[in-house]
């Protein structure tokens, strides 16, 4: 059942996509890179952004505390086999 449901989604994924190269390559030269430059600094906005929330969740041990629970078998899960605990491991690596 799943087949044609990915399916679909494949094709108006490739739909979006050539209906952008379409768009883009419409953009004057330009434009282009302007649009190209503003997207980087977006991205590095973002990418600035999460390592600044990893490095909280490191800093508060969230990760561990969610770990923790996750592996802690509860009455619905008891007879079922037990949790593998995560690795209670930094998620950035010290300098």
């Amino acid at each position: 059942m799943m087949g044609p449901i990915w399916k679909g989604a494949r094709r108006e994924h490739g739909e979006r996509c050539a209906s952008r190269r379409l768009l883009l390559s419409q953009l004057s030269d330009a434009d282009l890179l302007t649009n190209t430059r503003r997207l980087v600094g977006s991205s590095n906005q973002l990418f600035a952004a999460l390592l600044a929330h990893l490095a909280e969740v490191e800093a508060r041990g969230v990760h561990r505390t969610r770990a923790a629970r996750a592996s802690t078998p509860t009455a619905s899960t008891s007879s079922e086999c037990p949790r593998t605990p995560r690795s209670a491991g930094p998620l950035l690596p010290s300098p």
